[in-house]
């Protein structure tokens, strides 16, 4: 078997070959049966071993698993119904908002850098897809943000999720007082596991591309005040 797709796992090419020892995932139309195939691997009864490639861009026919199937016919097109699940997610999927916190908690002063975070909301899970003998998992998470602070100033354009002070890089200082309405633009990545014939494949990129989902934010920037202590 030999199928390409440019969905979902985008340049990936699956090759899956009758683990015997003269039969190349160069050639896989042309699968000699053999005696002894299993090579050390005990598969039940009627079922016989095969190699489990990959191409990519980077890598040409890495061998990748040894699975037990039970015959030709029995081979499962993994790659186009994998593909066609992802990309119908997300193409579909519509991001959460993430948990958006800053620091100081109640407002920005002037003058003064505030700190931005964010997270994923702790109700996302990984989301089963497919059915029959093919199923996959597909798991979404943040991997790009672009931070427009609402006050006329450049974006800020990071991978950088944010962290409280003094370890955190998300920051920005508001020139002047008021009440301030941002927005940030997540870009969210995706990876997925192929399960197949009681054997997981993967994680593996998405590579179709990201999904954007833009979300706002309010913000108070008050005037910094100075004020007398005594030294007592």
């Amino acid at each position: 078997m030999h199928v390409s797709s440019q969905a979902g796992c985008g340049d990936c090419v699956w090759t899956v070959i009758l683990a015997c020892p003269l039969n190349s995932p160069n050639d896989p139309n042309n699968q000699q049966p053999c005696v002894g195939t299993t090579q050390g691997t005990t598969c039940p009864q009627g079922q016989e071993p095969y190699r489990v490639y990959l191409t990519t861009s980077t890598v040409n026919n890495q061998l990748v698993d040894l699975i037990c199937l039970g015959g030709v016919k029995d081979v499962v097109d993994i790659t186009d119904r994998a593909a066609t699940d992802v990309q119908n997610y997300l193409k579909d999927v519509v991001p959460p908002d993430l948990v958006l916190t800053t620091q100081p908690p109640r407002g920005a002063l002037a003058g003064l850098p505030a700190y931005f975070m964010v997270r994923p909301p702790s109700r996302l899970r990984p989301r089963a897809l497919g059915s029959g003998l093919v199923r996959e998992r597909i798991t979404i998470r943040p991997a790009h943000y672009d931070w427009s602070w609402g006050d006329g100033s450049p974006d800020l354009v990071t991978d950088d999720a944010g962290a409280p002070y003094p370890q955190g890089h998300v920051t920005h200082i508001y020139a002047d007082a008021g009440d301030i309405r941002g927005s940030l633009t997540t870009q969210w990545a995706a990876t997925y596991t192929v399960t197949a014939d009681g054997r997981t494949f993967g994680p593996f990129p998405a590579t179709g591309g990201t999904v954007p989902h833009t979300q706002t934010f309010a913000l108070t920037v008050d005037t910094a005040h100075s004020h007398l202590v005594s030294g007592r």
